[in-house]
């Protein structure tokens, strides 16, 4: 491509240059010729006229007295003129009284006087004709032609002359344009050559010798170095920027996954090392504590403590926000893992200095055994998800502790995947169903209401534990929306059973994290009250303790009050089971208490139960809240927490959840039982 563009562009201005050099040489000689010839034909006619004249006068008294010899001694003084091809007396009726020479010149298309120089130079004749005046008449005219083919061939020799000279300016103009093409297509050639170099090299190493000349040549080529400059500059910019780190300097995950993709295809044969990746435990609640100055420096006292405890062939770089992974290259088993992981955290024993804080930092970590893989198996991208798997293991047991991948936490990854996909199907669909257990009143002998339970049958699995698919839509993001739809139908079903002449009886609802923190909740509410027609005290919002930890607790608190104001009912789920506590139990606006089913059950038998059952049932008392004990599953245990002063019970010893014609149909029964024997 560089060698077509330059001659190209010299020929181009070659011929140019010749171009205008050859017409403009031309132009001007045949402008100077054009003059000369008019000068010359001009000069001419006045000659010949002059000396028409003469004669003219001479062979006025030969013409009056018709005397033809003496006309014709009067025509003989023309052949004294140098070219003169004929002369003639011409009479007023424009007969011919005396002619010498040629009489053919006669004719009417050489005779025509006001001829331009060039139809004169083509005839090749230059004619004049005179009139003969004698006693102040017109007695005739005088016509005398002189022949010009000489100044014709002067003339063409003239063209002919300028026409080679111009093509030899056009030749020297030609030769002189080689220095203006080396300036011009010198810098264009190393230009189009750099660029060609950079386009196949995908190099910015090429540049151009600078040009001082002040000329466009000269900053064509400045341009051209300083945007080289400045493109490799920001290319290493964007290099770092794409493999590593900015805050720490380490290699970033993509430049990780690609040497650990270049070390696998190196060792292949022989694969034998570990995919370690830690987790800074609690970062966020530093970052939330101390700032993000903070974080960024533990983080980089972090990287540092562990590249200080891994071996130079060792890789470290920076995973994500507050996590490292690190390739060991020489270790075969997990029990050199599990050495390699303890001397990192060994780094960690004693609180790091940062600024004026001393801050402990505990690791958590998931690893991946590389000795022994499949070889198509051994790919970077699946052993990072797997060693990301791992550590999600580790951080569900315990902080500091080490987990290595499994198959069964991919699968069970998968088995997530695709239940949460049916699971959301369902969500768009309504395809659940809400089951209700009865809740019965130890002090009034009658069931006092429900708890609305939510129930989910896959089209392929069937029903589906809600221990397995409420957790995983938490997870998933789907739990607040599906609380709405129960929190809607639960008032529905309620109040139906009211308009249907049932007693009046509590519903109670399970309220997750994710609802009562959206913006909205108590509107929520609100409309599912008016749209149902149920009774606000009628309604019952269970909530677990785990809702009252972190940052979010006063806006927690705000919107209970809120509820409270309304008239709706709230109990504290799963009582003594989280993070239960005196200080904040005191403060929240609770009516019910539910005492988790962990304390209930066996409490007839074990007397040490029992007393820690009635510490927690007069507690509640003395904060001037309801008990409702979980899970009773024998009578037995019925009438113990009736002897503790529990209010209501819930549970197998009474009924199961149910759908709702059946679980109405066995309040029902229930109530008629005990109505009974009370009778």
């Amino acid at each position: 491509m560089v060698g077509k563009t330059q001659p190209g562009i010299g020929r181009r201005i070659a011929k140019l240059l010749a171009f205008v050099t050859f017409f403009a040489v031309l132009l001007a000689a045949m402008a100077h010729t054009v003059l000369q010839t008019q000068r010359e034909l001009a000069s001419r006619m006045s000659s010949l006229q002059a000396t028409a004249y003469a004669l003219a006068a001479g062979s006025g008294e030969a013409v009056v007295d018709r005397d033809k010899a003496k006309a014709m001694s009067s025509l003989s003084a023309v052949s004294r003129i140098p070219n003169i091809v004929m002369a003639s007396i011409v009479l007023p009726d424009n007969s011919t009284f005396a002619s010498m020479g040629q009489a053919a010149y006669l004719s009417d298309d050489v005779f025509i006087q006001d001829d331009g120089s060039l139809a004169l130079l083509f005839k090749g004749v230059l004619p004049v004709a005179v009139d003969i005046i004698k006693g102040g008449e017109v007695r005739g005219r005088l016509i005398v032609v002189q022949d010009i083919v000489g100044l014709r061939l002067g003339v063409a020799k003239s063209i002919l002359t300028t026409f080679g000279i111009a093509l030899f300016a056009a030749l020297l103009g030609v030769l002189a344009s080689r220095p203006l093409q080396r300036r011009i297509i010198g810098p264009l050639t190393e230009l189009t050559r750099a660029i060609q170099d950079i386009r196949q090299s995908r190099s910015f190493s090429t540049t151009l010798r600078d040009d001082e000349t002040p000329d466009e040549s000269g900053i064509l080529v400045k341009a051209f170095n300083g945007l080289v400059r400045d493109i490799r500059a920001r290319d290493d910019a964007l290099q770092k920027l794409a493999y590593l780190d900015p805050l720490t300097g380490l290699a970033n995950r993509v430049n990780f996954q690609r040497l650990l993709d270049s070390w696998i295809e190196q060792r292949r044969a022989t694969l034998s090392g570990s995919v370690i990746l830690v987790n800074i435990h609690g970062f966020r609640s530093i970052n939330d504590a101390f700032s993000h100055s903070i974080g960024d420096a533990l983080l980089m006292t972090v990287a540092a403590a562990i590249k200080s405890q891994i071996a130079d062939e060792d890789i470290l770089a920076r995973y994500s926000g507050d996590e490292f992974v690190v390739l060991l290259r020489n270790v075969q088993s997990m029990e050199d893992v599990d050495a390699a992981l303890h001397r990192i955290q060994s780094a960690f024993v004693k609180p790091l200095q940062i600024g004026e804080l001393e801050l402990h930092v505990i690791l958590t970590a998931g690893a991946v055994l590389l000795a022994g893989r499949v070889d198509d198996a051994a790919e970077a991208d699946s052993i990072l998800r797997h060693v990301d798997l791992a550590l999600a293991d580790a951080k569900s047991l315990a902080a500091g502790s080490l987990q290595f991948f499994r198959p069964e936490l991919a699968e069970r990854v998968e088995e997530d995947t695709v239940l949460g996909q049916a699971l959301r199907q369902a969500a768009k669909a309504g395809a659940f169903e809400l089951h209700y257990q009865p809740q019965f009143d130890l002090r009034l002998n009658r069931v006092s209401g429900y708890e609305a339970l939510l129930r989910w049958t896959h089209p392929e699995r069937g029903p589906v534990s809600p221990a397995i698919f409420v957790p995983l839509a938490e997870r998933i993001g789907l739990m607040s929306l599906i609380g709405d739809w129960i929190l809607a139908e639960g008032c529905r079903q309620a109040a139906t059973w009211l308009r249907q002449g049932q007693p009046e009886r509590m519903m109670s609802i399970n309220i997750s994290p994710a609802q009562i923190l959206v913006a909205g909740f108590v509107e929520k509410v609100r409309a599912a009250l008016l749209a149902s027609g149920l009774p606000p005290g009628l309604l019952c919002l269970e909530l677990t303790e785990s809702m009252f930890v972190g940052q979010r607790y006063a806006e927690t608190v705000i919107v209970l009050e809120t509820l409270a104001m309304e008239g709706v009912t709230l109990a504290l789920d799963d009582f003594g089971t989280g993070y239960s506590s005196l200080g904040y139990l005191s403060k929240l606006p609770f009516h019910t208490i539910k005492i988790d089913r962990a304390f209930v059950s066996g409490v007839d038998k074990k007397a040490r139960k029992f007393g820690m059952l009635k510490s927690i049932v007069d507690m509640v008392h003395v904060l001037g809240m309801s008990v409702v004990a979980e899970g009773a599953e024998t009578m037995e245990e019925v009438a113990q927490l009736r002897l503790l002063g529990v209010e209501e019970v819930q549970g197998y010893a009474f009924a199961r959840a149910l759908p709702r014609d059946a679980a109405c149909a066995l309040a029902n029964e229930i109530d008629r039982r005990h109505m009974a024997k009370s009778a």
